[in-house]
């Protein structure tokens, strides 16, 4: 999973199935897709499956056997995929992140469209997260932008969190709220500083999603 240009394939939507009809053959082991104009690629518990036009036209079985890491070389929607791969496959993953975009490095949840909606789905924490500042203060400016919108939104994340501890009695803990809390506060002191690709604004944002994924 990379997120190269060169790739000559059109993506639509990477997509995470789970069917809970007792009759579809996917209701016993989640899959995992990717659909193109072409057809669709799917890891389906251990294989590896490519439909064309609604058929299977090709499967290789077992293909998590030889497999004994994942590696992930982009941000959100690469990370999101590898982390239910890595759960589905109970293999060791680690990320490798190109822009200080979005905090689910360190989140045990993965965003997918299921039905339309845009849910969060159990998945497997990346057990090594690398993050090159050379590589990251090189990220597009508006998904470094989108990193600090992240973060400056958990000022209203952690007050939600506190009113519904108020009146629904939902577990709270100000430790962990002051420790994001820490994380906004860096990031936006040094916020001017990500126009110019400053290495403390960038590293200051990307810390902070890695804490807020913590977190969650």
């Amino acid at each position: 999973f990379t997120e190269e240009e060169q790739l000559d394939i059109d993506f639509i939507q990477p997509s995470f199935y789970c069917e809970k009809h007792p009759a579809s053959p996917f209701n016993k082991s989640p899959m995992v897709a990717i659909k193109t104009w072409g057809g669709r690629r799917a890891i389906n518990d251990r294989d590896y499956k490519i439909f064309e036009g609604g058929e299977l036209v090709h499967i290789e079985e077992n293909i998590t056997d030889d497999i004994e890491i994942l590696v992930g070389i982009g941000s959100g929607v690469i990370n999101d995929i590898c982390k239910i791969v890595a759960n589905v496959s109970n293999k060791t993953y680690i990320i490798v992140a190109t822009a200080p975009s979005m905090d689910g490095y360190a989140s045990t949840t993965s965003s997918m469209i299921i039905d339309g909606h845009k849910l969060s789905i159990a998945s497997k924490c990346a057990e090594f997260i690398l993050g090159d500042i050379d590589i990251l203060k090189n990220a597009p400016i508006k998904m470094m932008l989108s990193g600090l919108g992240d973060m400056v939104a958990k000022y209203i994340a952690t007050c939600d969190w506190r009113i519904s501890n108020l009146v629904t009695g939902e577990y709270y803990c100000e430790n962990v709220a002051e420790l994001v809390r820490g994380s906004i506060r860096r990031c936006v002191s040094n916020a001017e500083g990500l126009l110019n690709r400053d290495e403390e604004a960038v590293k200051a944002v990307f810390e902070g999603m890695i804490v807020s994924g913590v977190a969650m």
